[in-house]
């Protein structure tokens, strides 16, 4: 029988049975799958069995029901493939036997002490310490992007979580895009690890993401953008878009100028996951900004 995983939001890290040919998931106890998540709605979708397929239905939620990225039709069948992501809210959800793979690669891409000369036992065991210390981070910090409507507030918060999540980044910096104007930047917010100098970032690298909508990570070792990479002292470099509800709002950029040995393709699959929740926030975030703009030139 399939399960449910919450792989990103405030129950990250759940599994649940679905259980005959209709499942409610939402907000509230009445459901059979309640997810405690403030953007979603009371009663948000069903999961409908038919034969050995799965299929979702969105019932009419304030935010919509995202599948592989796209948004659904309120009231109609949709097939759900086993392991592709759907998001609702602040939480993004799969169904199917590798969607626990994909929790299991999601932690080990996560700071796992680099004592890899451990064995048997030892290194089991202290691996295991590792994945469930990393697993209680990520909690946190799908909580915690959840909480605040103030935009700087989230954009530091992201950019914290990302420094302590990953040791191997030295800089981050997320590049936000102006809504009105295409492709022009509206904001821009920086951070580094103490010693690190930051303030800078591969304009090359983040072209090319915003131009195609897709992630890039590169290596110094390799040859696209090398001289760009070098110029700089970057050592690798990994760059994710944020899109909400289909739209590119922005970017999550990172480097390594300490470390050569690089990223790993680990690391990409969770910056990636990430991303999801963080772009949530700085929609939600940039929503409530815009209200309150909105307020003040009323009451003038």
């Amino acid at each position: 029988m399939y399960r449910l995983y919450v792989v990103s939001g405030p129950e990250i890290g759940r599994s649940f049975e679905l259980q005959g040919d209709t499942t409610h998931i939402g907000k509230t106890p009445e459901n059979e799958i309640q997810i405690k998540d403030r953007f979603i709605s009371r009663n948000h979708l069903t999961v409908l069995k038919k034969g050995e397929k799965y299929f979702l239905k969105d019932l009419g939620s304030d935010n919509g029901t995202f599948v592989d990225g796209n948004l659904i039709r309120s009231g109609v069948d949709v097939e759900l493939p086993e392991g592709v992501p759907v998001v609702i809210g602040m939480s993004v959800f799969c169904v199917g036997e590798r969607c626990s793979d994909d929790i299991l690669n999601t932690v080990k891409s996560l700071s796992i002490p680099s004592d890899e000369k451990r064995s048997g036992p030892e290194r089991t065991k202290h691996r295991t310490r590792a994945i469930e210390k990393n697993m209680e981070l990520l909690r946190n910090v799908s909580r915690f992007l959840t909480y605040s409507l103030d935009l700087g507030d989230v954009l530091d918060r992201i950019l914290d979580s990302i420094l302590t999540l990953l040791k191997r980044i030295d800089r981050g910096a997320i590049i936000l895009l102006d809504s009105q104007k295409k492709g022009k930047i509206s904001k821009v917010v920086f951070k580094a690890r103490e010693g690190i100098k930051g303030g800078t970032y591969c304009q090359e690298v983040v072209d090319q993401v915003i131009a195609r909508g897709s992630e890039l990570m590169v290596m110094g070792k390799d040859q696209v953008l090398s001289d760009a990479l070098r110029v700089a002292g970057i050592k690798s470099v990994m760059c994710v878009p944020l899109l909400n509800r289909s739209q590119l709002r922005g970017v999550i950029y990172v480097d390594s100028v300490v470390d050569s040995n690089g990223f790993r393709k680990d690391d990409l699959s969770f910056f990636k996951a990430l991303s999801i929740p963080a772009a949530h926030a700085i929609h939600n975030a940039l929503l409530y900004s815009n209200a309150g703009k909105g307020a003040s030139r009323n009451e003038k």
